[in-house]
């Protein structure tokens, strides 16, 4: 068997198949793989496939606890920043009322008034 079936029977394993097809032209589109033999190009796509597929199943719950937590952190301070000057009128779910929620960052910043809810179709 050749390289390029070698590994496109491994992907098929993995159920990457597709995926490591379309990143194998990706990668024969950059100016740095131009003389890259096409085996080694298929043998790039797997490892960079199977590693993010490895990579993103080996997390365990406490890994995933604390990146939502650094992202929820992240989105705070950005939220925080934000002066909020554009904003539409938006029904929240959870709330069950339509409220402010600002353009530029997504932040729930307040109720609508009776102008403002009536502009936007609520009323």
């Amino acid at each position: 068997m050749s390289k390029i079936e070698d590994v496109m029977h491994e992907a098929y394993k993995m159920g990457v198949n597709e995926t490591v097809i379309n990143r194998v032209g990706e990668l024969k589109l950059k100016e740095k793989n131009k003389y890259v033999p096409l085996g080694d190009i298929y043998d790039l796509a797997f490892n960079e496939i199977k590693n993010s597929v490895l990579t993103s199943s080996d997390k365990n719950v406490g890994e995933i606890e604390e990146e939502i937590k650094s992202l929820k952190n992240a989105l705070g301070e950005i939220q925080s920043d934000c002066k909020h000057t554009n904003f539409t009128i938006k029904y929240i779910q959870e709330i069950k009322s339509p409220k402010r929620v600002c353009d530029n960052c997504n932040k729930d910043i307040g109720y609508a008034n009776d102008k403002e809810l009536k502009d936007s179709g609520f009323m």
